[in-house]
């Protein structure tokens, strides 16, 4: 059984360590961080970036990025 919440939200500061602070569609406020084999993506990541989250119904505080969407994907 898979437990994962899929959320999508904006960068909007960083946390400390390698985590960033997103601000949900609903107005509420997580740590985003990304797994090791992903850290290549870290310098797509930018205050008003928009993501996807993936986090556990346990903890709702911090969720892994798991998709990027910067400006020049959309153009």
């Amino acid at each position: 059984m898979n437990y994962e919440i899929l959320f999508k939200g904006k960068v909007v500061g960083e946390a400390t360590g390698a985590g960033w602070v997103i601000r949900l569609e609903n107005g509420h406020e997580m740590i985003g961080f990304l797994l090791k084999r992903d850290r290549e993506l870290k310098s797509g990541i930018g205050i008003g970036t928009l993501v996807h989250l993936e986090a556990t119904p346990f903890d709702l505080s911090k969720g892994r990025i798991i998709e990027i969407f910067n400006e020049l994907k959309r153009r």
